[in-house]
């Protein structure tokens, strides 16, 4: 398993949350994941040949999906969590995922609140 935090922010929101890209590292935890219904190919194939399960978690609140459609917030949460699916080689841990540029609704990107 890999676990990155990000900054995600969208118009006035800031939200601290923590990804974790499931992939099984023994054969106690493949079986421990294919017992709980997660597909062999995405836990232990090739990181290059499928989309990865990757579990998205609010740090305030605990509120926590692997499915991005699952999100009641489908705006901010559901963009941001199938953004980092999607962008997961190239995002690095204290990213920002900014839904408005994602989005298209801003042509630069927000920085970091801590950098404000």
């Amino acid at each position: 398993m890999e676990m990155k935090l990000f900054e995600i922010r969208d118009k006035a929101t800031f939200i601290p949350a923590m990804a974790i890209k499931l992939r099984n590292r023994t054969p106690e935890e493949f079986w421990l994941l294919r017992h709980a219904g997660y597909a062999a190919e995405q836990i232990g194939g090739r990181d290059e040949d499928v989309e990865p399960y990757v579990i998205l978690c609010k740090l305030d609140g605990v509120e926590a999906h692997y499915d991005s459609f699952d999100w009641p917030n489908q705006r901010t949460m559901g963009t941001a969590h199938r953004y980092i699916i999607a962008n997961w080689r190239d995002l690095t841990s204290s990213d920002v995922v900014d839904v408005q540029f994602i989005l298209g609704e801003t042509i630069a990107r927000k920085r970091s609140e801590r950098e404000e």
